[in-house]
């Protein structure tokens, strides 16, 4: 896996419980398999995060959370606050989105495509 995409996503369990039942939301949800606590297996990998500002369903801030979980665990990431964007229909909707990834993808797995450095499709050197 050379890169990684995540769109509308959360920090944890027992975040997202909390934003749509709060006080109680977090109390039912058990601890772990929270993606804050995977952002050290994703060292030497750079992430994309992309979230709507409109999204009712994951609320906004788990793309502040996540980036800076990452950001702590020495991952690079880039994090995008999309206008306009809800949280299901931000990549068909909102062509800012899709380009966002697909300037990411390029640029991530394409880098030695021009004889610049190795990228993900080049043979090693």
């Amino acid at each position: 896996m050379a890169c990684v995409a995540a769109f509308s996503a959360w920090g944890g369990w027992r975040g997202i419980a909390g934003d749509h039942l709060p006080i109680l939301g977090p109390m039912l949800m058990p601890t772990g398999l929270d993606a804050v606590d995977a952002m050290p297996a994703l060292a030497g990998r750079p992430l994309l995060l992309i979230h709507g500002d409109r999204d009712s369903i994951v609320p906004p801030r788990h793309l502040g959370v996540l980036r800076d979980a990452a950001s702590s665990a020495g991952v690079a990431v880039e994090a995008r606050l999309i206008t306009g964007g809800d949280h299901n229909a931000i990549i068909a909707d909102l062509p800012e989105a899709s380009s966002a990834i697909t300037a990411f993808i390029v640029g991530t797995l394409g880098k030695g495509l021009d004889g610049g450095g190795e990228g993900a499709f080049d043979e090693p050197r």
